[in-house]
């Protein structure tokens, strides 16, 4: 349901489009480029991986990273198939009766998908969460990075209700920092840490394909899963 709250922001941040042609194609352009949305995080990822500011132990750290990245991943994948089994939800700029005045350049996106929640805020409050976690200082520049060039070009641009961006943040939120408890985060880190050190070259080049599908929403292996279910479909119907 459409909330008081829901209507009155996405209204307002809809008041300034079609203003600045140049302002609504780079807040496009925020919206749809993988670097900007899942690359920023991944570098930090792997800043932090590397760091070696003394007084930190950095096992630990690469604990936190590997961990925070794999409930990330998590809530992603509880994202999406929350929007399959969850009641259809449309995007504001596919709801006629909200009347938006739809930025310049903007075309029919996603129709089909459900609104909510938001996977693309699940990532990036996850990513941020783990961030944080380790750094203070650079997890809220993370937060911050989030909200300002992720989260509201997603509802100015009419993709999203507000109410779609808390609910994927609730989720990335939960699912990192139920991977940072003690005992999860051994589980699902210690034994790839040891596998690291025996064989960093598998290790890194795994890493880096792992960290790269992370930040670009799995958008490649849910092509993959999408070819493979239409082949059997087809096979199916002969």
């Amino acid at each position: 349901m459409l909330t008081l709250l829901d209507e009155k922001i996405l209204n307002f941040l809809n008041s300034f489009a079609l203003k600045v042609w140049t302002f609504d194609v780079m807040v496009q352009l925020l919206e749809r480029n993988m670097l900007f949305k899942g690359g920023v995080f991944i570098v930090l990822y792997w800043i932090l991986w590397f760091s070696k500011k003394e007084g930190v132990n950095i096992v630990e750290r690469r604990k936190t990273l590997l961990a925070s990245m794999i409930g990330a991943m998590f809530g992603v994948f509880t994202t999406v198939l929350l929007t399959i089994v969850l009641p259809y939800r449309a995007r504001p700029v596919h709801d006629s009766a909200l009347a938006l005045a739809v930025p310049s350049g903007v075309e029919e996106i996603l129709e089909g998908w459900s609104a909510f929640p938001s996977d693309t805020a699940t990532l990036a409050c996850g990513l941020a969460i783990g961030i944080f976690l380790v750094s203070r200082t650079l997890g809220l520049c993370a937060v911050l990075y989030a909200l300002i060039f992720v989260f509201i070009p997603r509802v100015y641009l009419g993709l999203h209700y507000p109410s779609d961006i808390v609910g994927g943040m609730l989720i990335g939120a939960t699912f990192v920092v139920l991977a940072n408890v003690h005992g999860v985060k051994e589980l699902l880190s210690s034994r790839i840490l040891e596998f690291s050190e025996r064989y960093p070259g598998i290790f890194y080049g795994m890493f880096f394909l792992f960290s790269f599908e992370v930040g670009n929403l799995f958008l490649d292996l849910r092509d993959i899963g999408d070819t493979f279910i239409t082949i059997w479909e087809n096979i199916a119907i002969y």
